[in-house]
């Protein structure tokens, strides 16, 4: 793998290490090797099976993650996907719709089949289960897909025993969890560093607060330059056959309030087709979101983490800075990766990537 211009530290290099030897594994089917000789007590011995290619990695936000598996994935001349978790399982959710009618058991197992004639190695990123409807289904998913000859590599801020954690009939999503730690190997990156806000700048401000008369005039100069002052028309998405009318729209920029997006009844599904179908968000008037609105903090995470895996450029309005909008609550941890985003998506490098520069 080369990263250019990227000093890696110790526990990224390790992780490294573990991934080419996975790819050297692949690619000489028939040679068995030792996947790993790495000396340190913060992997478990479990781990160092020689019969593992499937690897689980977890921690903080912006410690490499992402990156790092981006490289091992170009490396991979198998067959080979790389997706976002929400959009992998709306993929899923999908087939599971085109075959109802069918036992949910006999629907996975095909959907494992078409999968594996397709893909050899599958890269998963940032799972984080929250959707009951994926409780229910994700264990027997993988498992027929390994069953089939398919190998995975997950990302995510969250320890394997902590995924879905308080999720409702928590007890038949357990089993996703022991296929973790029995056919995984279960990396910690854990550094003290957050690799993303290096690239934050302040050539393009995007991400504007608190609330003010300054702050609106800003938003209002965003959706003039960017709608030419034109007239906005209405657009309607469909997902998954129910149609979603989003009423302020101008070719590719989507205008909203906070309300309208993260305290009506959406879900990921919803903001995966928002971020497929625009280049450019201006969302207006984010509030201090209270401890006990936990569906909708769930939502404006969704909504910013589909953003930035599609590259979408958002210019927010919001009552104060990032890291008080959600002083406490149940989903306090997984917001720090919200926090985060927005302070790269403000940034200068963030706009050059982005589908609306």
């Amino acid at each position: 793998m080369i990263f250019k211009n990227i000093s890696l530290d110790d526990k990224q290099q390790d992780l490294v290490q573990i991934l080419e030897s996975i790819v050297r594994k692949i690619e000489s089917q028939n040679q068995k090797k030792g996947i790993l000789h790495i000396v340190g007590k913060w992997i478990s011995k479990s781990s160092l099976s020689s019969e593992k290619t499937n690897i689980y990695i977890y921690g903080g936000v912006g410690r490499g993650k992402t990156m790092i598996m981006r490289e091992f994935f170009n490396d991979l001349l198998a067959p080979k996907l790389f997706i976002h978790y929400q959009d992998f399982m709306r993929m899923i959710h999908v087939d599971v719709h085109n075959m109802k009618g069918n036992a949910m058991h006999d629907v996975l197992v095909t959907i494992a089949k078409i999968l594996s004639q397709k893909y050899k190695y599958i890269c998963i990123d940032e799972l984080e289960v929250n959707d009951i409807a994926d409780a229910m289904i994700i264990a027997r998913l993988f498992e027929s897909m390994m069953r089939q000859g398919v190998h995975i590599s997950i990302t995510s801020n969250i320890k394997p025993e902590n995924l879905y954690k308080n999720g409702l009939q928590r007890e038949q999503f357990l089993p996703f969890i022991s296929i973790i730690t029995r056919r995984f190997i279960v990396f910690p990156l854990d550094t003290n560093h957050d690799y993303r806000l290096d690239s934050i700048g302040s050539i393009e401000n995007r991400i504007l607060y608190p609330l003010c008369q300054y702050v609106n005039a800003k938003i209002d100069d965003a959706k003039s330059t960017l709608t030419c002052n034109s007239t906005y028309l209405p657009k309607t998405l469909e997902v998954f056959g129910r149609k979603l009318v989003l009423p302020l729209t101008y070719k590719s920029v989507l205008v909203s309030s906070f309300d309208d997006l993260c305290r009506s009844n959406l879900s990921s599904n919803d903001f995966i087709a928002i971020a497929k179908n625009f280049t450019i968000i201006i969302m207006e008037n984010v509030p201090i979101i209270q401890e006990d609105e936990t569906d909708v903090v769930i939502r404006f995470i969704n909504f910013v983490d589909n953003l930035y895996f599609y590259k979408v450029l958002l210019f927010i309005s919001l009552a104060e800075s990032p890291d008080k909008i959600y002083p406490k609550g149940k989903r306090i941890a997984e917001f720090q990766r919200t926090i985060s985003r927005l302070h790269e998506m403000n940034s200068h490098e963030y706009l050059l990537q982005s589908k609306g520069s």
